[in-house]
């Protein structure tokens, strides 16, 4: 670390940032590493040894390169060309498991004891133990008292040197996903198939849970079944699952033709492992009935107190009540708007804010959480006020929702808790209720859409939408509405409070003064956290993009060839063959098909996501709707 006249770096503690010398970054989709704030605020991006390149530069005024300033640095950041980055895990397994991009339900559905070990390891880093063997054995005895942790699928009471290897290998501190948690045992690529009709293994491996008898008896019935169909004997049973693919059974004979070559049972270990995953969340033990519902999302109670700024945040969304909302760009009425708000419990802070058109959903619940974590865009006169309000921005510890069916999605839980984000729930008539929210929502109110500029509208096609003038409705542009909530976010951030608390100081003087009784988290790999934002579906892709809501998804010719490319080159591989030469297709009438996942934002359908895991490194790709 250098300074100019032997001066120490600027500290980091005004950015807001927990980053130190060497952590990656992406900057317009280049890898730097982190090294210094100098005095005068220029902040030093070099480039990873082994390469060419030099540190990252901007054009100054005069037109010579320069390095950035901290407020250029967010504004490279709110745009989301500069992005931070988690440090690479150690064990190629883990950075394998990490690089698939798997949300909590996926991940649970590959494996289900992954959320046991996520849970395992989260716990130690909120209260860290020694790591002697004696210590583990405590900490792992104490961790299975908690009858949470205790009900989840494969609780087992791990040694310490499992412990210690979880530890170490699936994350790292206040970043551990549950992806994580996955075993990665047999999941590698280039995993054995079960190579005969599935229904034969699925009828025994269920027997296991349904019927009594050991999964080694089980196993010894169905390599002897095999052994029957290898020699042209009955089974004297009916079919478990219809070859037609209907769920119900009708009572249909097994009957299966000699294979020309014999069938080969599975191991005994696989088998025991389709029997162990077949098993229902009911056989786990997990909570049920009245009682725990009210206990997850009841509330009721009291709360521990927040010690540090983004222990605690507040969120909730209200309708607009007097706007009517138009699209910019072509006037299509699209009425009434939500307004969705995270505030910061000790400071009143309002960091994150959303407006979305229609109803509030998950979507607009991810969005808000991710613009808490974004440097904001600030108005010149607000910034004569503060000039720190750019940096008003944080990883909230706990949220506290109400009982609304957009925060009660899974989707939603998981996504949080990836993020290290947890999720509480309260309800009206409660010792816990949110009636902190309920007044920054009145204010909020108060303060938007006062002086909205007038413009010519077919008002008589408005009023098919719901436009009612006499009830006091504005017509008002969507981005005229964002333009305005963000000014007024500011606005509330920097007004006296009204009330007793905090000796009626201004939010944002709160915060600052807050800033150094601890270490304020922000989320990294914020693109990631951005991308996990929609609904993932299952969509056929060809040559000319995908085709869903009567839209057509392309992202250009020449990039629509390559990753055509990439699926039908992964097609072409055969097992043991590390060099193929992909055939070309000679066949014209022949158009290829591929079967991929897509994720979309139902508030934005102007593009959708792609996952590509034929290429190096695997990613989304961008579709737009053309």
């Amino acid at each position: 670390m250098s300074g100019a006249d032997g001066q120490v770096p600027k500290p980091i503690a005004p950015w807001n940032l927990d980053v130190e010398p060497g952590d990656p970054v992406d900057i317009f989709d280049n890898r730097f590493l982190f090294e210094r704030v100098d005095p005068d605020h220029a902040v030093t991006f070099r480039p990873p040894a082994g390469t060419d390149a030099g540190d990252f530069m901007i054009e100054g005024q005069d037109g010579r390169p320069r390095k950035p300033f901290v407020a250029e640095v967010a504004l490279l950041m709110g745009a989301g060309d500069l992005i931070w980055r988690e440090k690479p895990l150690s064990t190629e397994a883990r950075r394998f498991a990490r690089a698939q991009e798997l949300d909590a339900k996926q991940a649970r559905a590959i494996d289900p004891r992954c959320q046991f070990r996520t849970a395992i390891v989260r716990r130690f880093d909120a209260n860290p133990w020694s790591k002697s063997d004696r210590s583990l054995r405590a900490f792992i005895k104490h961790a299975l008292a908690d009858p949470t942790i205790a009900a989840m699928p494969g609780a087992w009471e791990a040694c310490p040197a499992t412990l210690r290897t979880w530890l170490n290998e699936r994350g790292e501190e206040g970043s551990r996903k549950e992806r994580d948690g996955i075993s990665m045992t047999n999941r590698m690529p280039r995993i054995r198939g079960i190579a005969h009709p599935l229904e034969i293994v699925f009828h025994h491996t269920t027997r296991v849970n349904s019927v009594r008898g050991s999964v080694q008896m089980n196993h010894d019935i169905y390599v002897a079944e095999l052994a029957k169909i290898n020699a042209g004997e009955p089974l004297n049973r009916t079919m478990w699952i219809n070859p037609d693919g209907s769920g119900i059974q009708d009572g249909r004979p097994a009957e299966y033709a000699v294979p020309p070559k014999p069938y080969v049972p599975i191991p005994y270990l696989k088998f025991w492992r389709l029997a162990r995953d077949l098993k229902t969340a009911k056989s786990h033990g997990l909570k049920r009935g009245p009682q725990a519902e009210d206990q997850r999302y009841g509330g009721g109670g009291s709360g521990d107190l927040p010690t540090h700024l983004g222990a605690l945040c507040w969120m909730d969304s209200t309708e607009v009540p007097k706007a009517f909302f138009v699209d910019d760009d072509t006037g299509i009425p699209i009425g009434l708007a939500t307004m969705t708000l995270l505030t910061e419990h000790r400071s009143s802070v309002v960091a994150g804010h959303d407006l979305c058109a229609g109803g509030c959903s998950s979507s607009a619940v991810m969005r808000t959480v991710l613009s808490a974590n974004k440097p904001k865009d600030v108005p010149e006169d607000l910034l004569k006020i503060d000039p720190n309000l750019t940096w008003l921005r944080l990883r909230p510890g706990v949220i506290r929702f109400d009982n609304a069916t957009e925060t009660h999605g899974r989707t939603v839980e998981d996504n949080l808790g990836d993020a290290y984000i947890g999720t509480d729930f309260v309800g009206s008539r409660m010792p816990r209720d949110k009636n902190v929210m309920e007044r920054v929502m009145g204010t909020f109110q108060e303060l938007l859409f006062k002086h909205i500029p007038d413009a010519n509208y077919d008002i008589a096609r408005m009023r098919l939408y719901g436009f009612k003038p006499e009830d006091g409705h504005v017509i008002c542009s969507l981005r005229t509405g964002q333009r305005l909530l963000a000014r007024a976010v500011m606005t509330q951030n920097v007004t006296r409070s009204r009330g007793r608390g905090r000796d009626r100081r201004q939010p944002a003087l709160v915060w600052k003064q807050c800033l150094g009784q601890g270490k304020l988290n922000v989320l990294k790999d914020a693109d990631e956290f951005e991308r996990s934002i929609g609904t993932v579906k299952f969509m056929t892709m060809n040559n000319s993009g995908i085709e869903m809501f009567n839209r057509r998804y392309t992202p250009g010719a020449v990039v629509m060839k390559k990753i055509i490319q990439d699926f039908e080159r992964a097609l072409k591989l055969q097992k043991g063959d590390n060099a193929p030469t992909p055939k070309t297709n000679s066949d014209d009438r022949k158009r290829p098909k591929f079967k991929v996942k897509i994720r979309f934002d139902e508030d934005d359908l102007g593009y959708i996501r792609v996952w590509n895991p034929h290429c190096e490194p695997k990613r989304w790709e961008v579709f737009e709707c053309t």
